[in-house]
């Protein structure tokens, strides 16, 4: 793919020579020496799982090597409660009673009852109501195909930085089901990203270590401010330093932080702490898997 362009080109260079009869510098030169001119392959990473993904839909038109949604399949297993093709009304035999087939929709997904769907915004297609208000339909693509997405002037205008194309969602809504299928009316949404990172935040704690109570009170504040700027889910605990009376005694001098200042643990906020109270004193420690 990055040299494509100029492959393309020597190829319809030469192809024009051979019919117009015209010779080449390479005609005049003997294989080893023709090596010299060919085009050669960098030495490139492979594309990332999203590019590759990408463009496997783009022009396949399906996912072949994975799909977008894979890393995000404990989040809808959990949460999600109606798929796509639920919304999907079964053609009935040509029967003369087809109520049966009827039924077994109906059942499937109730009209006005919530559901919660999980995926990608394949597509987004705005409309202005009469009020002058705008509003937008959501085409969203989930493992197993399309659903579509009512979302009105009042939600549009709540959600509307979130609603963007490519983005992975999880929505929440009413079903709107009739004799052609059925599509959700939006209520509310979460981006799986924002739902993943919660879900990691919780499976780590951020320690703190000072080295005695007075020290600790005479920074609480100036810690309270960097922590309001990285809110997220991972409990901040903190650790006073036992002295030699703590240790003979076993006592360890440990607090959690409150909720409200719990963080989203990144590179920037570790920098931070690790300048303000030294690069020892802070550690990120992994509930599950027990590692530093």
């Amino acid at each position: 793919m990055t040299v494509y362009p100029a492959i393309l080109e020597q190829t319809a260079k030469n192809k024009k020579n051979e019919m117009s009869g015209q010779m080449s510098l390479l005609d005049f030169l003997g294989e080893e020496e023709k090596t010299d001119f060919e085009i050669r392959y960098p030495n490139v990473e492979e594309y990332s799982k999203e590019e590759m993904l990408a463009k496997e839909k783009e022009i396949l038109g399906m996912y072949i090597s994975g799909h977008p949604l894979d890393d995000y399949m404990d989040i809808l297993g959990e949460r999600v409660t109606a798929k796509s093709t639920d919304f999907i009304m079964e053609e009935a035999p040509e029967f003369e009673d087809v109520q049966g087939a009827e039924m077994e929709n109906s059942e499937r997904l109730k009209d006005k009852e919530s559901y919660t769907i999980g995926g990608i915004i394949a597509d987004i297609t705005r409309k202005i109501t009469k009020n002058g208000d705008e509003m937008a339909f959501l085409s969203i693509e989930d493992v197993y195909g399309t659903v579509e997405v009512v979302v009105f002037a009042r939600d549009y205008r709540m959600y509307k930085e979130k609603l963007v194309k490519d983005a992975k969602v999880l929505i929440h809504g009413n079903a709107s089901i009739d004799e052609r299928g059925g599509k959700l009316l939006f209520s509310k949404m979460a981006l799986l990203d924002d739902i993943k990172a919660d879900m990691d935040g919780e499976k780590k704690d951020l320690w703190l270590r000072f080295a005695d109570m007075q020290m600790y009170e005479n920074q609480i504040m100036n810690l309270y401010r960097i922590l309001e700027r990285y809110k997220g889910r991972t409990l901040v605990k903190v650790m006073i330093t036992p002295t030699e009376e703590d240790r003979q005694k076993k006592i360890q001098k440990v607090k959690w932080l409150p909720d409200r200042y719990r963080v989203q643990v990144n590179e920037e906020l570790i920098h931070i702490l690790q300048t303000e109270f030294g690069k020892d004193n802070v550690k990120v420690v992994y509930k599950t898997e027990n590692k530093q």
